[in-house]
């Protein structure tokens, strides 16, 4: 790929992340474009010499256009007065956002008392009681799962003791924010549920129990979390904690087919870097070149899940 190529492709992952920075939120192309050719710009401010390679390139040029992104909305709800600016057409999961200004507004106390925080829980509770019935969590388990969850949206953190609302540059963040709490929740019940279950003379409610928490170990698989399922880990954020677990045409593969989703494997196997990369000889049938593609595909994806898992 060469130079002007390269630029216009970081220009294309700039845009895409641009135009929904997160869910629930999208700019106009307008908007958009100039996003991304202000992160480009950076981009090639920060490596004057040389660009990094691909991977880093892109996950650099991702962190740094969602925040640009994400402040552009914020900044123009703020000059109107007027939150609904650029939430997604046909996306509503709950009928009006607050006003995050006045969420985060603290009284003298340090607590956040606005009477727009108020209209945080019939926001959370249908979003998250779902999730919790879908994953076998009733009655007063799900009611103080959610609470502690709910509760920990304004837990100041131990360092500097900023909370997760005063996190977010826009309140469609929360949404993801709460859902990885909750889940976090869950897993913790679960594992309990399973404790429990190890221990003598229980009694005939640990069958209940059991069943109850049947399928939690899977309650990290954003799929499985219906509208809950911006839980998702970002590619940049997997690629900062993954960084030196894949060589660069690993990184380049997952990338390509699962991120950018520009070439399918049939057109990355045509490409002579690749096939070089994967220290095949030109001329070698497709055949062999795709099952030395889907290796190192598959010996990524194994690479990231242990790590990702095991954390």
């Amino acid at each position: 790929m060469d130079i002007i190529e390269r630029f216009r492709e970081l220009w294309r992952v700039s845009y895409r992340c641009a135009i929904g920075p997160v869910v629930g939120v999208s700019l106009g192309e307008n908007e958009a474009s100039a996003v991304a050719e202000n992160a480009v710009t950076a981009l090639m401010a920060r490596h004057p010499e040389k660009l990094p390679e691909q991977a880093a390139a892109s996950s650099e040029i991702l962190k740094d256009s969602r925040v640009r992104a994400l402040t552009k909305v914020a900044e123009v709800r703020s000059a109107m007065g007027d939150d609904e600016q650029f939430r997604t057409p046909g996306h509503r999961p709950y009928e009006k956002n607050p006003n995050l200004c006045r969420v985060r507004k603290r009284d003298k106390d340090g607590a956040f008392t606005d009477a727009e925080w108020g209209k945080l829980p019939p926001i959370f509770e249908p979003l998250g009681f779902a999730a919790l019935h879908r994953k076998g969590v009733q009655g007063e388990d799900a009611k103080d799962l959610f609470s502690e969850a709910f509760a920990g949206l304004a837990k100041g953190r131990k360092r500097d003791g900023v909370a997760p609302v005063e996190q977010v540059t826009v309140f469609e963040e929360l949404v993801p924010v709460f859902s990885t709490m909750l889940s976090n929740r869950v897993i913790d019940w679960a594992r309990k549920m399973r404790s429990l279950k190890n221990q003598p003379n229980i009694g005939t409610s640990m069958e209940e129990m059991e069943e109850r928490a049947g399928t939690a170990g899977q309650v990290a698989d954003p799929a499985s979390m219906g509208s809950m399922a911006e839980t998702e880990m970002s590619f940049e954020d997997i690629f900062e904690e993954c960084r030196d677990l894949l060589t660069e045409l690993e990184w380049r593969v997952v990338y390509e087919i699962y991120v950018s989703r520009e070439f399918t494997r049939g057109q990355l196997i045509e490409q002579d870097e690749i096939t070089e990369s994967m220290g095949l000889p030109p001329g070698t049938s497709e055949a062999k070149r795709r099952r030395h593609l889907n290796s190192h595909l598959e010996s990524a994806l194994a690479k990231l899940q242990r790590a990702l898992c095991n954390d």
